[in-house]
């Protein structure tokens, strides 16, 4: 699971790329301490070239934070996607 961004994105060498991957792992959730039970997800979202590197395995050209807090920890990869989500505008789901 993952998308294909159309966001115009900058490498640290100066090439402008689009239709990079995105895919999220490393899913830790920790209970809150508050009343109201409510979940801090923290996740790492990992951008690829394309979906290709991603496949066989190729590093990453850039790695982001995706954290957010919820009541309810059902679904969950799908609750972090939507997150990660927020930070696009022009993307295709990869499911």
């Amino acid at each position: 699971m993952g998308i294909i961004s159309d966001d115009k994105i900058l490498l640290d060498m100066g090439l402008e790329i689009t239709d990079y991957y995105v895919n999220i792992d490393n899913i830790r959730i920790n209970k809150s301490r508050i009343e109201d039970y409510k979940y801090d997800v923290s996740s790492t979202s990992f951008y690829y070239i394309n979906k290709e590197a991603r496949e066989k395995s190729k590093p990453t050209f850039k790695q982001h934070p995706v954290v957010f807090m919820t009541d309810t920890v059902d679904d969950i990869q799908t609750q972090a996607y939507t997150q990660l989500k927020k930070q696009f505008t022009n993307f295709t789901d990869d499911v």
